[in-house]
């Protein structure tokens, strides 16, 4: 679902969420400015909601992170900044490992799709305990959409 976090948004979700308790929403972008402070709640009120982490990174989400910085959570190092995650974004996701994905929004070129994919390797998988970066990266996204498990590589040893 693509929505703004506005207030009345957010009450019609919640109001939906309450009637259809046993339907699954992912709030593509994590609802593109929240913050963790808003999503906290939301979370512990309603077991059935998921965020992906699509264009809330750089370089996606920096021009817009320029008028609103709520728009940035992780970003991929570079010249003078190294990669990271806003801090009480980091302690959401590892609060609630299993409502997470990660995602890759609309790019304008394979470079960009670069930068993302660094941004989301470096900033958030590596942040993450192995256990939740798991969950994460790409266990989470199976459960949720009934997606068949990954068949481990064998040993050729």
């Amino acid at each position: 679902m693509h929505m703004e976090w506005h207030p009345d948004s957010v009450a019609q979700l919640g109001e939906l969420l309450a009637e259809f308790p046993q339907g699954v929403v992912v709030l593509s972008h994590c609802g593109k400015i929240t913050v963790a402070d808003d999503l906290r709640p939301f979370f512990q009120k309603y077991p059935n909601v998921y965020c992906d982490l699509g264009y809330r990174s750089s370089p996606q989400g920096e021009r817009e992170s320029q008028k609103d910085p709520r728009r940035l959570i992780y970003w991929s190092g570079g010249f003078l900044r190294k990669a990271d995650i806003k801090q009480d974004w980091l302690q959401l996701v590892e609060d609630f490992p299993d409502r997470f994905m990660l995602a890759i929004d609309d790019v304008v070129s394979w470079e960009q799709y670069d930068q993302v994919v660094a941004a989301t390797r470096e900033a958030v998988i590596a942040k993450l305990t192995p256990a939740t970066a798991e969950k994460v990266a790409y266990r989470n996204a199976l459960k949720v959409f009934g997606l068949p498990g990954l068949t481990p590589v064998p040993n050729k040893n």
